[in-house]
């Protein structure tokens, strides 16, 4: 596994619990194209200041969002890792965990794509590790 690639994937998953956009952006082209599950409703997320308008988002959405990594597999140029997302509504109150898995593209140590997958089995098939 590319040692560098996991460093970059763990300071992400740290950033995106922490809230600290500047800190996910540090890792991530400037042109990355970033595609959460929540894509199909309302599009995909460019640029860094497309980072910024999903942590936005999110800021007014959730009071809790956390990911946990269980699991992190290295394909080339590809880290999948997969775990769970814990999310509390702003307001409800509402609490979900659900599975989540990513697949980060990497190039010249820079996030270019990072995709969202609900399941394991589809983050591995887009990252051509099949099983």
């Amino acid at each position: 596994m590319s040692a560098e690639n996991l460093e970059v994937s763990e300071r992400i998953v740290q950033a995106f619990n922490d809230g600290d956009v500047e800190a996910v952006l540090a890792e991530m082209h400037p042109d990355v194209e970033f595609i959460p599950r929540r894509a199909p409703v309302q599009g995909a997320f460019r640029g860094h200041e497309g980072i910024r308008e999903f942590f936005a988002d999110n800021a007014e959405s959730f009071d809790v969002f956390h990911v946990t990594q269980e699991e992190v597999r290295d394909h080339g140029d590809h880290i999948v890792g997969v775990g769970t997302l814990r999310v509390r509504g702003k307001g409800s109150g509402a609490e979900a965990v659900v599975p989540t898995a990513v697949v980060l593209t990497f190039a010249q140590g820079k996030v270019v794509r990072f995709e969202e997958f609900g399941e394991r089995a589809r983050a591995l098939e887009a990252a051509g590790l099949a099983e």
